[in-house]
């Protein structure tokens, strides 16, 4: 009977539940008494406890003072004493029971300590699940448990398990005979304790020490070289390499492909921090990836953004950070010494010098103290490094000296600087600080990290000397460096040079040199500097070095055209965006190997010859629109999406196949794609007016009138004027466009033609200026200039000399007044068509439109011709093919690659015409 009430106090108490309203509506005369049947209808009802038959004619015989007497308000009495007891006002000092002695125990303990090995197994697979997602285990159960009362159902218990635990139903039911509380629930936050207990968050909170996640054993020494280089690179830009990541990680899962490492470590090398500092082959990155793979085949990223990141939270030589802080906010890592990752950036001096040094170091000192000056400030105004990390150049070292107003002189200052430059000819003011002001954070006991750049030499034992410094020993790379910086900014670089060339010789000093080169590309390395500089030393004149700086701007200035072309009219010069595309290939800190095999080249020929054979369709602009930075490059989704808008039928082995052919680092290089498919050629005029007209696609709109001129008919005519007469039609437009915008407007280009006299009139002016309007009121005269001059030779002849400009012949009047006959005949043809179905309908009082729109299924106003035919067909319009081919060229659309049949304005124009004709017919006009 205890068990029983000790359930419904439970179940009160987390409802908040008043017992006395369920029973009182039944006790009319407030005697405290109902019925047995009225005491088994309320508690059924309304007690959220599931009672059986039993339990409840227990309470029915312990609070019955007669056959058909319950005495209720005993029962309630006894519930609610676990809130309060009565009568409490007469006897103050009475204690009360524990709330915890009257209810049944809140949560299912020690469930690790149970010995059960399927049990176990159960939890381990949930921890390992955890660990695996970087999940916390409470997530999976709380939104099932609204109220937060810590227990949700059986039902909810099943349903929440995920299918990647692989648990049988035995299993779980285990852990629900293990879980389920007496109140009622399943208590799934034991099972979020054990799993939180068992995974320890990867730390022991003891000591605070790290546990690593993985043996590092097997790392050779050359694999940890690359690892201290990547770590070193990181902490000095202040990069967080785990967001270069995270994004191809969808599931939070800690792993991603090989492919998705690459590029985020692509990524990464990208940043404007660490570009040009690092340079890796692609044995070091296989290596990196070997490293961290798993035995799924992935890589495990988070754990190599922990190695590589991991100099800001623990030290180096622990092997990085080996736990995710953000799932253990209480910890307290080991702070990190300045000793541990901070060079000594101190040359070694004569010891008369070190003597010096160190008597001025001491009145340095002595003079801060006194004058209680803070130093840091004023050097870290001239330190624009991340972080204040680069230091200062030796001038500005002597600058902020005289800014605090410290007694030295300019030799001591030199020699100061001296002796803590480093290797890049900046001082160390950090380092100097540190000596001679006790109260700042840069002394050497203190156990505070501060930035500072790490360099890869950490025992500068000599004073710096450019000389030193080992050339990078590859002209061509550091060129290529140079080139990529300039033609992505649009640079002249003899702009940052010909200031020191006071004679215009064409030859500076060594050190003017690296000025302008420092000063051109900030970011170049110091060993690529050396290998310029050895490259355009032309020897000594006068006891200094001379450097052939205009020699050097010459090769520079050749990704944007070459010298002397009208010497050599049979150099091809390339494209400027092919160009930058090609230094950005060759200058990437990562290179992937790109082995065509035979087979995959010869199966991609086939491939693309099947295209080329398919009905046309237009890939550049639809890969152009992925395309948002101009790079040629798609991801493979992005490609394969292509292949399906141009409707390609292509197996999924064959759609591997071009995506692995085209695939570099950077994406799908989509225009060579386009180049294999359609190679381009010189547009010839030999005889063939179409080509005259390939850059020309204007045409006329729906719904214009009949009678109106064809634009290539025009078109046609005025480039016969013009050669006849050997005039150029942009000269009488340029005179009007002061900005050299290419475009002027409608009553300006109808006035150059007027000047131009090329016989048009003012119908045939006015569908030109339709033809080749840019914007709303303007006319681009500078594309119907170049369509008119396309006759004497192909667009863009300047980069193909050898092209063929072939011959064209201007038609003679006769000629000219045929293709007008011609036309004319054809609007005569379109004329009687939409007479006969105008009259055809009005006879019949016909409705056109809703024939088409069972075959119109994706509402766009157009079918196709076949479908165009049949609905005439059906609607009983017998019409001649001749007549069925003009209206079909009247209303022809472009959609989605195909040419449709624009009904609606087709049904419009048929509608307006029996309007007409009935107005005619019965005499109304």
């Amino acid at each position: 009977m205890d068990g029983v009430l000790t359930r419904i106090r439970t179940a009160v108490l987390q409802r908040r539940l008043r017992v006395s309203e369920f029973f009182r509506d039944y006790d009319k005369l407030r005697s405290g008494t109902i019925t047995p049947g009225q005491f088994k209808r309320a508690i059924t009802v309304n007690i959220p406890v599931q009672l059986s038959q039993e339990e409840i004619d227990s309470l029915v015989a312990q609070y019955s003072v007669a056959p058909d007497k319950f005495h209720y308000s005993a029962f309630v009495r006894d519930v609610d004493c676990v809130f309060t007891e009565a009568n409490l006002e007469r006897a103050p000092t009475k204690s009360l029971k524990p709330v915890d002695s009257l209810i049944a125990p809140n949560r299912v303990t020690g469930l690790l300590d149970v010995e059960d090995p399927q049990l176990q197994n159960v939890i381990a697979k949930v921890t390992r699940y955890c660990n695996v997602c970087g999940v916390d285990a409470k997530s999976l159960f709380c939104s099932f448990d609204r109220h937060n009362s810590g227990t949700i159902s059986e039902l909810q218990l099943r349903r929440v398990l995920p299918a990647d635990l692989k648990i049988s139903e035995d299993e779980v039911d285990i852990l629900i005979t293990a879980l389920h509380r007496d109140s009622g629930g399943v208590d799934y936050m034991a099972l979020v304790d054990a799993v939180r207990e068992s995974e320890g968050h990867g730390m022991t909170t003891s000591s605070g020490s790290l546990e690593p996640l993985r043996p590092k054993s097997s790392v050779t020494e050359e694999q940890t070289d690359v690892i201290d280089l990547l770590r070193r690179s990181f902490h000095t830009c202040r990069i967080r390499p785990v967001v270069f990541f995270q994004d191809y990680d969808k599931l939070h899962k800690g792993r991603i492909t090989e492919n998705q490492f690459v590029r985020g470590l692509t990524l990464a090398f990208d940043h404007p921090g660490l570009r040009g500092r690092v340079r890796l082959t692609p044995v070091q990155v296989q290596q990196i990836v070997e490293i961290y793979r798993s035995d799924e085949g992935t890589v495990d990223y988070k754990q190599f953004s922990r190695d590589t990141g991991g100099a800001f939270v623990v030290p180096i030589e622990g092997g990085g950070a080996d736990v995710e802080l953000e799932t253990a906010p209480n910890m307290m890592p080991p702070v990190v010494s300045r000793s541990d990752v901070v060079i000594n950036d101190a040359n070694m001096l004569t010891p008369d010098q070190e003597d010096k040094v160190a008597a001025l170091l001491s009145n340095l000192k002595n003079q801060v103290v006194t004058r209680r000056i803070d130093m840091y400030c004023i050097f870290r105004d001239f330190d624009t490094g991340y972080g204040y990390t680069a230091g200062v150049t030796p001038a500005q070292f002597s600058r902020a000296l005289r800014i605090a107003t410290l007694e030295i002189d300019e030799p001591s200052v030199a020699l100061l600087a001296r002796k803590f430059v480093n290797a890049k000819g900046h001082v160390n003011y950090l380092r100097i600080l540190g000596l001679i002001d006790p109260f700042s954070k840069f002394q050497e006991t203190n156990q505070q990290y501060y930035g500072k750049e790490v360099v890869e030499n950490e025992n500068t034992s000599q004073l710096y000397d450019p000389s030193n410094v080992a050339p990078s020993g590859d002209l061509a790379a550091a060129l290529d460096d140079v080139k990529l910086y300039i033609v992505q900014r649009r640079l002249r670089s003899i702009d940052y040079f010909r200031d020191f060339d006071g004679l215009r010789s064409g030859f500076i000093t060594v050190p003017k040199f690296r000025a302008g080169l420092n000063a051109l590309v900030p970011t170049l390395s110091a060993a690529a500097t050396e290998e310029i500089v050895r490259a355009y030393d032309r020897g000594e004149s006068r006891g200094e070095k001379r450097m052939a700086w205009t020699e050097f701007c010459a090769d520079l200035d050749e990704v944007f055209t070459f010298k002397n072309l009208e010497l050599k009219p049979t150099v091809t010069v390339p494209r400027l965006v092919d160009t930058t595309v090609d230094l950005m290939d060759r200058t990437s800190a990562i290179t992937l190997h790109d082995v065509e095999a035979p087979t995959l080249a010869a199966n991609v020929t086939e491939i693309i010859a099947r295209i080329s054979r398919a009905p046309y369709f237009d890939f550049e602009p639809k890969l152009r629109d992925f395309d948002t930075h101009n790079k040629r490059r798609v991801t493979a989704t992005q490609f394969e999406q292509c292949l399906d808008y141009g409707r390609v039928s292509l197996t999924s082995a064959e759609r591997d196949s071009l995506i692995e052919y085209f695939s570099d680092d950077r994406g799908v290089n989509y225009k060579t794609f386009l180049d294999r498919l359609s190679p381009s050629t010189s547009t010839s005029t030999v005889g063939n007016i179409g080509g005259i007209f390939g850059g020309l696609t204007t045409k006329p709109t729906l719904g214009e009138q009949d009678a109106r001129p064809d634009v290539r008919n025009l078109l046609l005519k005025v480039q016969c004027r013009a050669i006849t007469d050997g005039r150029r039609v942009i000269d009488f437009f340029k005179g009007f466009d002061r900005l050299n915008s290419g475009r002027v407007t409608y009553s300006v280009f109808e006035r150059g033609l007027n000047l131009a006299a090329v016989g048009l009139n003012a119908t045939e002016i006015s569908v030109l200026a339709e033809a080749y309007t840019c914007s709303p009121g303007h006319c681009n005269y500078a594309t119907f200039s170049a369509d008119v001059e396309a006759a004497c030779a192909p667009p863009a002849l300047e980069c193909d000399p050898l092209g063929d400009t072939g011959t064209f012949t201007p038609l003679t009047q006769i000629e000219l007044t045929a293709l007008e006959r011609k036309e004319r005949g054809d609007n005569k043809t379109l004329e009687e068509a939409m007479d006969y179905v105008s009259n055809f309908c009005r006879l019949r009082r016909l409705e056109i439109l809703p024939a088409f729109h069972d075959f119109d299924t994706t509402n766009n106003g157009s079918i196709s011709r076949n479908h165009f035919a049949r609905v005439l067909d059906k609607l009983g319009v017998q019409l001649p093919a001749g007549m069925l081919n003009a209206i079909v060229l009247k209303y022809e659309v472009q959609i989605g690659g195909q040419k449709d049949v624009h009904y609606r304005n087709f049904a419009a124009d048929v509608g307006q015409r029996a309007h007409a004709l009935y107005a005619i017919s019965t005499g109304a006009l």
